[in-house]
């Protein structure tokens, strides 16, 4: 008699020290971005790019987990010096510059999506390749097409787009969001997992996204009397 594997009830990744847990509790959103603001702040004094940068991270993973079934997230945030900016080709003001990074890892299912089709590489490939709607807000474009990968945890896409924000209204400049995703379909293509990353420094998206990949490495799905354990 075949065995049934339990159905898939949790996720988990390995995080790296410098990132931090996110409380998704209601009402402990605000009191956590002020902790990480006052943080920053007294680590060292932030340009206002940086500033910015931190502003639209922490709205960009407020609205992740508001219209998603966010189970994780987690965010790092660095204080870089002007004299460290500079030697990597970033020009810098006379402050702190920001080094900030998003995870969060939710599900979709078919209902979500109000969608017949199974949740398949081919199917999400094919759906994650039309460009995605902008609004006054934010203009979302595809920066490659969606790639077919195997990851430990099964075959997945990946996804990688740049979300682009109008002028500051005070300094006119245009900042970005470089976003890396990876979708794995579990439960017969009844559902997918969704792990998101996010930057608003895509300057430095190359050795973002390598690490980002690691990371990715490390997802797993669990069920039943699986240990949870990103690593074993």
């Amino acid at each position: 008699m075949t065995e049934t594997a339990p159905p898939i009830d949790s996720f988990g990744i390995a995080l790296p020290p410098e990132w931090v847990r996110f409380p998704l509790a209601d009402g402990d959103f605000d009191e956590f971005v002020k902790l990480q603001r006052n943080r920053l702040a007294a680590e060292a004094k932030l340009s206002r790019t940086a500033q910015r940068q931190f502003e639209i991270i922490m709205r960009q993973l407020r609205n992740d987990c508001e219209r998603a079934s966010v189970t994780l997230a987690a965010i790092l945030n660095v204080t870089v010096q002007p004299d460290d900016l500079a030697a990597n080709g970033v020009d810098a003001e006379d402050a702190a510059g920001l080094l900030a990074a998003t995870c969060t890892i939710s599900s979709l299912s078919q209902a979500s999506l109000g969608s017949d089709l199974p949740l398949t590489v081919n199917t999400i490939a094919a759906a994650m390749a039309r460009q995605p709607e902008t609004d006054d807000e934010v203009e979302i474009a595809n920066l490659e097409p969606p790639a077919r990968i195997e990851i430990p945890a099964g075959p997945a896409v990946k996804l990688v787009r740049l979300h682009t924000f109008p002028p500051h209204p005070e300094t006119r400049q245009r900042l970005a969001i470089f976003a890396h995703h990876v979708l794995v379909p579990y439960d017969a293509g009844r559902r997918a997992a969704v792990i998101t990353f996010s930057t608003p420094n895509p300057e430095y998206a190359k050795p973002l996204s390598g690490l980002f990949d690691e990371m990715v490495s490390t997802f797993r799905m669990f069920g039943g009397d699986d240990v949870t354990d990103p690593l074993s």
